[in-house]
């Protein structure tokens, strides 16, 4: 196993914050030439809006938003409650005097309830034609996969 998808992964805990994740969708990385690419998508719980705001709100920060606009309420924790998704990609260069060149960037999308975020994922694979299946990952076999001494960031 390389370090890319550890170095992935640590990437979308550190830049969303670990206990932010409910699910993660990771799709097969496509190498081309010198540079591989990988994308996944991943389901989080919406920050908190500061206190004074009304109790059980929630928002997209304006940096995170798609749309930039204000905060949207987010029902309370449910079946039908909205999650942030993101879309994490990854550019790394294999090859070449760029060698290990690492471009990383991650971006609010959309918001919607987890059994959309599941539905999409899977079209996107089936649309795709990849043979390998999207690595499905909860937030708690996220959590415990990056406890383990092989997957945790070099210091």
């Amino acid at each position: 196993m390389d370090d890319t998808r550890p170095r992935f992964l640590n990437a979308i805990v550190d830049r969303l914050g670990e206990d932010r994740i409910v699910e993660l969708h990771l799709f097969s990385p496509i190498r081309q030439g010198v540079l591989e690419t990988g994308v996944a998508v991943v389901a989080c719980k919406p920050d908190e809006v500061g206190a004074g705001e009304g109790e059980g709100a929630y928002a997209i920060s304006p940096a995170e938003s798609p749309s930039s606009a204000a905060p949207v309420p987010v029902p309370p924790e449910g079946e039908d409650s909205r999650l942030v998704v993101y879309t994490a990609r990854y550019r790394l260069t294999r090859k070449g005097p760029d060698r290990g060149k690492w471009l990383f960037e991650v971006a609010a999308t959309a918001d919607a309830p987890l059994a959309t975020v599941d539905v999409v994922a899977r079209g996107v694979t089936l649309r795709s034609k990849d043979v390998t299946e999207t690595e499905r990952l909860s937030g708690e076999q996220l959590r415990a996969l990056l406890k383990e001494p092989a997957w945790r960031t070099p210091t």
